[in-house]
């Protein structure tokens, strides 16, 4: 297990998927912070102060740990900075299927929507797990720093 995990290939792959990935999404949600606002809002976990201070900040955090993982800087500490992320945004997403919320995650801004539920939640899982590989590699190879 240790040798995959450890493989230079492979981490480039999975870096350049979830760096690209967190890019497109961050850039989507930065294009219209309001709509991002009213999805946070959507599933009533926080405070309107929250939710708009949480719409300015997390899709400048999801572009700047995307493209960072893209060029391989810091990539052991930005995939453990994204699995968190990724945390967070499951237990939002549980805590919305299991509320009955018939909403969308608001993961892609307006470019694809996508409801909560089961499907999402297990597409989550499937990043965790990659973006904690990148976390555990030992792999030094096509990477800025």
């Amino acid at each position: 297990m240790r040798k995959l995990i450890d493989n230079p290939v492979l981490i480039l792959i999975i870096r350049s998927f979830i760096g690209v990935l967190f890019i497109f999404y961050g850039v989507a949600k930065i294009a219209d912070p309001s709509q991002f606002a009213n999805e946070i809002g959507n599933y009533g976990m926080t405070p309107d102060f929250i939710t708009q201070l949480m719409a300015l900040i997390l899709p400048w955090a999801e572009l700047i740990v995307g493209v960072l993982l893209l060029f391989g800087i810091y990539q052991n500490e930005n995939g453990l900075i994204a699995t968190a992320m990724l945390l967070m945004f499951t237990f939002a997403v549980i805590f919305a299927f299991a509320s009955g919320l018939d909403i969308n995650c608001g993961c892609s801004g307006g470019n694809a929507q996508q409801k909560v539920g089961w499907l999402k939640i297990l597409e989550n899982f499937g990043l965790i797990i990659l973006t904690s590989v990148i976390s555990l590699t030992n792999s030094n190879k096509f990477k800025l720093k």
